[in-house]
């Protein structure tokens, strides 16, 4: 009886591991990096760069790499950015296409691409 515990409790140890792996792996739509389309107040033009187990840096225009951390909740990509001392929270709404980080003030982020790379 003891046996037969230990292998439900290794088998659902297990399962909870690879749903959190899983979890944290970075759609293959948003790996890489993201630049502003359009900002209708004109007031930075950061690329954002979406990496392998949900991380994400900021390369601000003036040369400053900001680190953090991503999860998507349906339609909406929240980042938990480290500026200094403390954690900002950004939040962006995801367009169906996949195509589009839109942000609350209207401002929105496309897919880089270079040149030769296809869509997908």
């Amino acid at each position: 009886m003891i046996r037969y515990g230990i292998r439900v409790f290794s088998g659902l140890l297990l399962i909870l591991m690879l749903a959190a792996c899983a979890g944290s792996e970075t759609p293959s739509w948003l790996q890489g990096r993201w630049q502003v389309a359009y900002n209708p107040n004109n007031d930075d033009s950061d690329d954002l760069v979406f990496l392998p187990g949900s991380r994400v840096s900021i390369e601000t225009e003036d040369g400053r790499t900001l680190e953090g951390r991503y999860q998507i909740k349906q339609d909406q990509l929240l980042m938990q950015i480290q500026v200094g001392q403390r954690n900002v929270e950004t939040r962006f709404r995801i367009s169906s296409a996949h195509d589009r980080l839109l942000y609350k003030n209207g401002a929105y982020y496309t897919k880089f691409k270079e040149t030769g790379e296809s869509g997908d």
